[in-house]
C-alpha cells in the first residue's frame, strides 16, 4: 500500500489540504565521454548547479542539505497538486539523465522517511512517496530503527546508538514511541533522546531553514543568425564592458564565471571559471570569457576556430554569461561614523543632551598633559566633552599650565597619594571630586 505514489482512496478525504514537505535526493549518471579528472569535476559541478535551479524553479522555499539533498516546503496544497508537481520534476530530471528519489510528508522527517522506503518501481520517472498525515503512525510502528542514521541532521544518531537499540529491544520506531522522552534522554543523552523522540512521533527536531537563493548576474546573447566562434569573440570586449557596468552600478564585483553556448545544431556547452579575485574590470571580464569559450574550442588544421564536439556545427546561435559569487565594490562601513569628525559632532551632541537633561557633564574625554608623568592620573586629565569644548578646553589648558607651575614642587608620589584621597591636602581634592560636583566628571565615566 505504501509502494504507491498515490495515497489510499478510503485513508484520506479528498482535496484535503495540509502542508507539504519534500525530500529529494540526487544519484547522477556518469557523463559519456567525460574522460579526465578535470573535465570530469568540471560536468560535476555542471550538474550540481543545474540541480540547484531546478529546485528553485519548484518552490522558492528550499534548505540545501548537501549538494545532493534538499528539503522543499511546497506550502499547503493538495495530494493531487504536491504529486503532479514532483512528477513533472521527475520527468524533467530523467530527460537530463539524473536519477531522484523523492518522498512527500507532513514534517521534514516524514518526508525523509517516505524517500527511504520508497522502492525503485514506485513511479515510472524514478521512486516517488506519499505519507498522508492520516497514515503516518501506522508506518511509523513498522519502520526499522536502521533507518535512523540516514536521517537528518545527519550524525544525531550512530550505529553504535542503533546497536544500543537493538540491545534494549527497541527494534523499530514504535518501540521506541512507546518510552517518554524523559526516559531517552536520560539514557542516550539530550540530543539523541530529543532526536528520538522527536522521529518516533513523526515531528521535526528544528523547524525548516529555508536557503536564499544564489545572487547571480546573467546576459544572454541572442543572435539574429548563427555566427561563426572567431566572429563571436570579436563581441567579447562588449560584452564585458556591458558585464562590468551592471556590476559597477550595482556595486558588487564578481568571481564565479559560467559560460552556456547554444550551437545551431541544438547542442549546448557549458564552462565555468573561477577567478583568482574579485573584479568588475571590463578588460579582465573579457579576457577571462575568452578563455571559457576556447576551452569549448580548438584550431582546427586552417588556423580558424573549431569545436571539440563534431556532432556540432561551428555556428553558434545564442550564448549566456552568468557571474556569481559577488563582493562589495568598496570595503563594507564598519563603524557608525566615516570620518573621525562626524563621530566627534555626533559625541558632542549626546554629551550636550545629558548635560541639559542631568544639569552635569557625563561624557568626558581625556588630555594629556604631562606624556613623561608615570603614572596614568598624573599624565591624562578629564575634561568634560560638549559643543562648548573649544572655551572649556583653552580655560583648562590655561588652569592646566598654572597648577602644573605651582605644584611642580610636589613630589609625584605626594601628588598621586593625594588623588587616591591621601596624605595632606586629600579632603579638599576628594570634596572637588564628590559626584554631582559642577564641572567634575562622575566616578563612573572614570
Amino acid at each position: 500500500m505504501f509502494a504507491s505514489a498515490t495515497p489510499h482512496p478510503d485513508s484520506a478525504p479528498i482535496g484535503m489540504i495540509w502542508r507539504h514537505f519534500a525530500y529529494l535526493r540526487l544519484r547522477a549518471r556518469p557523463v559519456p565521454g567525460a574522460d579526465g579528472p578535470g573535465r570530469r569535476q568540471e560536468w560535476r559541478n555542471t550538474w550540481r548547479d543545474d540541480w540547484r535551479d531546478a529546485c528553485y524553479r519548484l518552490t522558492p522555499r528550499v534548505e540545501r542539505m548537501s549538494m545532493e539533498e534538499v528539503l522543499l516546503d511546497l506550502g499547503e496544497c493538495a495530494d493531487a497538486e504536491a504529486l503532479a508537481a514532483l512528477q513533472s520534476f521527475l520527468r524533467q530530471a530523467a530527460d537530463a539523465g539524473w536519477r531522484v528519489r523523492a518522498g512527500v510528508g507532513a514534517s521534514c522527517i516524514m518526508a525523509q522517511v517516505a524517500a527511504a522506503i520508497a522502492s525503485s518501481d514506485a513511479s515510472p520517472h524514478g521512486p516517488l512517496m506519499l505519507i498522508p498525515p492520516q497514515l503516518a503512525s501506522a508506518l511509523l510502528r513498522t519502520t526499522p530503527v536502521a533507518l535512523l542514521p540516514r536521517l537528518h541532521p545527519r550524525g544525531s544518531v550512530t550505529v553504535r546508538t542503533v546497536e544500543r537499540l537493538h540491545a534494549f529491544g527497541l527494534h523499530t520506531l514504535g518501540h521506541i514511541a512507546r518510552l517518554d522522552e524523559a526516559a531517552l534522554r536520560r539514557q542516550f543523552g539530550n540530543a539523541v533522546g530529543a532526536f528520538l523522540a522527536a522521529v518516533a512521533a513523526g515531528r521535526d527536531v528544528r523547524p525548516f531553514r529555508p536557503d536564499p537563493p544564489p545572487a547571480r548576474l546573467g546576459v544572454k546573447v541572442r543572435l539574429a543568425m548563427p555566427l561563426a566562434p572567431d566572429r563571436l569573440l570579436a563581441l567579447l570586449p562588449m560584452l564585458g564592458t556591458r558585464l562590468g557596468g551592471e556590476l559597477r552600478r550595482r556595486g558588487r564585483r564578481a568571481r564565479t564565471m559560467r559560460v552556456r553556448v547554444e550551437w545551431e545544431s541544438g547542442g549546448q556547452q557549458r564552462a565555468m571559471l573561477v577567478l583568482r579575485q574579485h573584479t568588475s574590470d571590463p578588460q579582465v571580464l573579457a579576457g577571462e570569457l575568452r578563455r571559457l569559450l576556447l576551452r569549448l574550442m580548438r584550431p582546427n588544421a586552417e588556423g580558424a576556430v573549431a569545436v571539440v564536439d563534431a556532432g556540432n556545427t561551428e555556428a553558434i546561435a545564442a550564448l549566456r554569461v552568468t557571474l556569481e559569487d559577488f563582493a562589495p565594490a568598496a570595503p563594507m562601513q564598519t563603524a557608525f561614523w566615516q570620518t573621525h569628525d562626524a563621530r566627534l559632532t555626533a559625541l558632542e551632541e549626546v554629551a550636550d543632551t545629558l548635560r541639559q537633561r542631568h544639569g552635569r557633564p557625563l561624557l568626558h574625554r581625556l588630555r594629556l598633559v604631562a606624556p613623561a608623568a608615570i603614572f596614568p592620573e598624573d599624565r591624562y586629565r578629564l575634561l568634560p566633552l560638549a559643543h562648548r569644548n573649544a572655551i572649556v578646553s583653552d580655560e583648562g589648558e590655561r588652569r592646566e599650565k598654572s597648577g602644573s607651575a605651582g605644584s611642580s614642587a610636589i613630589p609625584p608620589r605626594q601628588r598621586r597619594r593625594r588623588a587616591m584621597g591621601q596624605g595632606p591636602g586629600a579632603s579638599a581634592a576628594c570634596a572637588a571630586c564628590r559626584p554631582g560636583a559642577p564641572g567634575t566628571p562622575s566616578p563612573a565615566w572614570r
